[in-house]
This record gives structure tokens, C-alpha cells and sequence, in this order.
């Protein structure tokens, strides 16, 4: 069933698709977020989301559009820094950290990666 729905799910999916249905999940999920009492479902959709935008990004490089650099890191070290403080807001653990400052430092980082993106894919208008 898993390979049927990676089949069927994921082959046949554009970049685009793939982009668009992230950003939708992961917008959810973060509006659900402050509606429901439980952090189940608004994390699975922040995740699913986050999991289909890397997707993106692979179609991306195997279809020879981007060509990763440094500012995978970025990505990579937002994303750890996002999920953290997620976790660490939601959790009775007191840290010597401040949540939000995990989540705001993830969420500059992850928008840094996406300025680079888009400059890095952006055509080249050659006169």
C-alpha cells in the first residue's frame, strides 16, 4: 500500500503541486494550531507540509533546475531551530532558551534559504 500511494501520490506529482500542496498544510497547520487544545493534528499537518516542500526541492535538483549550496545548511539548521522550539513550546520542560527565539531564529533562517532559492533558480535574462 505505501509503495502504491508513493506511486501514485509522489511520481505523479509536478514541482509546482508538490510546492502549493505544502504551503496550503503547513499554513493550516499552523492556523489550527491556535484553535485546537491538542497538537496532534496541527503538527502532523506542519510536518506534511515541510515534507512535501523537500520534495519540491528534490524534483528541483533532479530535474536540473537547482543546483544545492550552501544554503541547504540554512534550511536544514531553520528547520532543526522551527521544530525545536515547537517542541520545546509545547512541552513543560523549562529551557534555558526562549521558544519564540527558536522559532523566529528558524523562521529567518528558512526565509534566507528561500531569498537564495529563488535567486539561485531565477532564469537569467541574457541581452
Amino acid at each position: 500500500m505505501l509503495t502504491s500511494l508513493h506511486n501514485d501520490y509522489f511520481c505523479g506529482m509536478d514541482a509546482r503541486t508538490s510546492l502549493i500542496s505544502g504551503l496550503i498544510l503547513l499554513t493550516t497547520g499552523i492556523i489550527l494550531r491556535h484553535y485546537l487544545s491538542d497538537d496532534l493534528w496541527p503538527t502532523a499537518l506542519i510536518l506534511a507540509g515541510a515534507l512535501n516542500k523537500i520534495w519540491f526541492l528534490f524534483l528541483m535538483v533532479r530535474k536540473h533546475h537547482y543546483k544545492p549550496g550552501i544554503e541547504v545548511f540554512l534550511l536544514i539548521t531553520g528547520l532543526a531551530l522551527f521544530f525545536t522550539g515547537l517542541w520545546s513550546r509545547s512541552t513543560e520542560l523549562a529551557c534555558s532558551v526562549n521558544p519564540y527565539l527558536l522559532l523566529v531564529s528558524g523562521i529567518i533562517l528558512k526565509t534566507t534559504f528561500v531569498i537564495l532559492f529563488i535567486v539561485k533558480t531565477k532564469p537569467q535574462n541574457h541581452v
